[in-house]
This record gives C-alpha cells, structure tokens and sequence, in this order.
C-alpha cells in the first residue's frame, strides 16, 4: 500500500517572501484555486533555516501570512480557465490587473 505524506502543502518562505515583495511593488494578490479551499503550509517549512537563521524573521514572515485574509479563504475558479487566469496574473504589471 502507498504512503502519502500528508504534511505536505506551500513553503512558507517560497510563497511569503515573493509575495511581501510583489504588495511592495503595487500589487494587489487573489488566492485562488479550482476548489476554492485554503492551502496548508508544509510543516517542514516554518523553521528558522529557510529565513537565514533569523528567528525573528521566521516569527514576521509568521504573521505576515497570517495577515492574507485571501490565502485563509481563496477565491474559486473553474478549473479549465485556471492556467491562462495564473499566466495573466504572474505576467501583468500592477496597472493592467486594475479593472
């Protein structure tokens, strides 16, 4: 029988860290995917080693995440259009996501 590892989900410091950066810039973030469910961290991932040993840095990336209300609550979208609404939102400056 397979195992699954059920820890698994997002590295905190792989989504926080781009995402503080992109708000910074002027970007407005939706969360969203097919289910609209949120996403779970990887348990493995909230650890000082990925924020350069800085625990203080680990603790406000932290709360950081903690703040995304749209990471607690996603938006839902159809799951055939999820890859061309992904590809625009990655790819489009701050102005032209504004409608």
């Amino acid at each position: 029988m397979a195992r699954f590892y059920t820890g698994a989900g997002y590295y905190l410091n792989e989504l926080t860290v781009p995402v503080r950066e992109l708000m910074k810039q002027g970007y407005e973030i939706t969360f969203a995917n097919p289910k609209g469910n949120a996403p779970q961290v990887d348990v493995h991932s909230e650890v000082v080693d990925f924020f350069g040993g800085d625990a203080a840095k680990l603790e406000d990336y932290m709360l950081f995440r903690d703040g995304l209300a749209g990471l607690r609550d996603p938006k839902r979208i159809a799951t055939s259009s999820h890859r061309a609404w992904i590809n625009m939102t990655l790819f489009s400056s701050p102005a032209a996501m504004v409608r």
